[in-house]
C-alpha cells in the first residue's frame, strides 16, 4: 500500500495554461544534505484545481516504496519536473507516523462502549 502524505503544491506561474485540475504525475527531486536526490515518480491527487496563485492542496504518494521521502523534514520544498521543465514545487506538511498505524475504529480498545442503547 502506498503511503499518502498531505502537501501543498505551487505550480509555476509561466505554465498556467497547462496547470492540472485533478491529478499530476511528475518526477520529484527530493533534497537532502548532499543535494538533489532523485528523480522519484510521484502522484498528486489535488483536492481542488489550483487557485489564481497556482497553489493547491493535495495527497501525494510515491510510486516506488524505496523513495526516501520519510527522511525529508516537513516544510522543505522540493521541485517537481516533467522532463527538464520545473512544473511545480511541493511542500510536505504532515509526515506519516511509521511506528504506529492509524486506527479509525472507536471500539478497538473497549468494544462495549461503542454499542449504545437508543434514547
Amino acid at each position: 500500500m502506498k503511503q499518502k502524505l498531505f502537501a501543498e503544491i505551487r505550480f509555476s506561474p509561466e505554465l498556467k495554461d497547462i496547470w492540472p485540475t485533478a491529478f499530476l504525475t511528475a518526477e520529484a527531486h527530493l533534497n537532502d544534505n548532499n543535494g538533489d536526490v532523485g528523480p522519484w515518480s510521484m502522484r498528486a491527487e489535488l483536492w481542488d484545481p489550483p487557485n489564481e496563485n497556482g497553489m493547491a492542496w493535495a495527497w501525494i504518494s510515491f510510486l516506488s516504496p524505496k523513495a526516501p521521502f520519510e527522511a525529508l523534514p516537513p516544510l522543505k520544498p522540493f521541485k517537481l519536473t516533467l522532463g527538464s521543465t520545473v512544473v511545480a514545487r511541493c511542500t510536505i506538511f504532515v509526515q506519516p507516523q511509521f511506528e504506529m498505524l492509524h486506527q479509525e475504529n472507536d471500539f478497538v480498545n473497549d468494544p462495549h462502549n461503542s454499542i449504545r442503547k437508543a434514547a
